[in-house]
């Protein structure tokens, strides 16, 4: 098949989880076109995990972009039009939203009609919102030649922006990735019978062989150092162990905005010879770590957070995982015999945490049955076997429908 994915930033750090099941697909033996709302991130590949995979065609909003959404508008005005309004019409609830969407229009403009020139197998909104403005015009422009397939995960619901929900009623197939979702996505109008519900894998065959040595006491955090990340949480409480003389330390993976701030914390607590801060790395790397860590932390009061693929990561390096309440997260622990779901304040963190140290062989059984779960249940392969097979399903039964029509 060929496969057209529409998403917002590729390749982005924060988001390793797509370049995987793309390299998948294309395993599998099928195209793939993805399509970035956004202009090519800046800087090497080296400081974006994982790097394009090989096969995958990709194209960004570049200066040309305008000049070709004028194109579009004189070929097309009506449908370009048509879509404006719809999108003004259903984004008007949302105006914060409404307004970048509208910064976007252009190169939505763009990648719809590329699509409806391409008329691939497949159209697939990675993730609702700003994606489906093309995806609409695409279906416009070619009504039935495509599947149309819809990814809702929890930045979709969280905004509720009104172009994404009304655009999921229309496609053939809606997606999320966790069972947490479907409820809500039923209460806004969409077909249970078309919501399926796949988790987000990963490359089982990046996974160390589990053979390593745990660095007693090695604690890592992987996550974009944002605020709502929890790593300054962390660090107080890593303070806080080494205030009760437990032998730790910590290694942070991970870029953003609020590193220098946290580098001046580790340095006001002085802690600079116990807190190692790596930056942006390889995914190699990140797998490195874990395999030697002792310890994994996500202190996230993010809401968008559904079943972290950096938690599957850290379970499948048997790593003891201390992780914040966020929805749905049982469904990844759910075979540990001590689940360390805790609020991500200091206190909570530091105990569960010297719990941990003062008392490892009490998770020793956790360790196995978190790399269990996780090869048993979250692998990239067979999430992309699973959506493949979906998909040609809908093509099917498109078919069939299109044939009894036609007699």
């Amino acid at each position: 098949m060929r496969i057209a994915v529409v998403t917002i930033v590729f390749p982005a750090a924060s988001e390793a989880f797509a370049a995987v099941e793309f390299r998948k697909i294309v395993q599998a033996g099928h195209e793939v076109s993805v399509y970035a709302v956004r202009s090519k991130p800046f800087g090497s590949q080296s400081s974006v995990q994982p790097p394009i995979p090989a096969g995958v065609a990709v194209s960004w909003q570049n200066l040309r972009t305008l000049l070709n959404a004028c194109k579009i508008l004189m070929r097309h005005p009506i449908k370009v039009g048509h879509t404006l309004w719809w999108t003004i019409r259903h984004g008007s609830r949302t105006p914060a939203l409404l307004l970048k969407c509208l910064v976007f229009f252009p190169r939505l403009m763009e990648i719809g009609d590329d699509l409806a020139r391409a008329c691939p197998d497949v159209v697939h909104l990675f993730w609702g919102h700003y994606p489906s403005v093309a995806g609409y015009y695409a279906k416009l422009r070619m009504p039935s030649a495509s599947i149309y397939s819809t990814s809702l995960g929890a930045y979709d619901l969280l905004y509720n922006f009104g172009p994404s929900t009304d655009f999921a009623r229309q496609s053939d197939v809606i997606w999320t990735h966790a069972s947490v979702n479907r409820p809500m996505l039923e209460s806004r109008g969409i077909p249970p019978s078309r919501i399926r519900v796949l988790p987000r894998g990963i490359d089982l065959g990046q996974v160390p062989d589990g053979t390593a040595i745990k660095q007693r006491g090695l604690i890592a955090v992987v996550a974009r150092l944002v605020p709502e990340k929890g790593v300054e949480v962390v660090i107080r409480a890593f303070n806080e162990m080494r205030q009760s003389k437990l032998p730790c330390n910590l290694e942070i993976v991970g870029d953003g905005p609020s590193r220098r701030t946290l580098e001046r914390l580790v340095e006001s607590l002085q802690l600079q010879s116990f807190v190692r801060f790596h930056g942006n790395v390889s995914h190699d790397e990140v797998f490195n770590l874990l395999s030697r860590a002792d310890v994994f932390i996500l202190a996230s009061t993010n809401p968008s957070e559904r079943l972290p693929n950096v938690v599957k990561e850290a379970l499948a390096c048997r790593c003891v995982c201390i992780v914040s309440p966020t929805p749905g997260i049982e469904e990844l622990l759910a075979t540990l015999q001590h689940q360390l779901i805790v609020s991500p304040r200091v206190d909570s963190l530091s105990s569960a945490l010297a719990d941990v140290l003062r008392f490892p062989e009490k998770y020793s059984g956790d360790r196995d049955s978190g790399r269990q779960h996780v090869f048993a249940n979250y692998d990239a392969g067979r999430v992309a076997e699973e959506r493949l097979s979906v998909w040609r399903e809908a093509r099917e039964m498109r078919a069939a429908m299109t044939g009894a029509a036609a007699r």
